[in-house]
């Protein structure tokens, strides 16, 4: 599988997505976590993890479509963590 080089939010109408970008320039928009998992092996969680933690260790989470990503995947990696937002 390709690896996952960046994320973004993608806007359509009044949906808002989680835009995946693979190497290759290779795009896939999921709307919902659990259907981006059936998609993704551990290999793809801990790059869009490591890429979701970049991200937020020097911004401020603007947008809830990127809360609830960081949330979900916080849950995933860190299920007994107390996160706080």
């Amino acid at each position: 599988a390709n690896t996952i080089i960046d994320w973004e939010n993608h806007t359509e109408g009044s949906r808002v997505y989680w835009k995946i970008i693979r190497v290759g320039g290779i795009t896939k928009s999921y709307q919902v976590f659990e259907d981006m998992l059936k998609g993704f092996d551990r290999e793809d969680m801990v790059a869009l993890s490591n890429l979701v933690k970049e991200k937020f260790s020097s911004a401020v989470l603007s947008e809830d479509k990127e809360k609830a990503l960081w949330v979900e995947l916080k849950r995933l990696f860190e299920p007994n963590a107390d996160g706080v937002l």
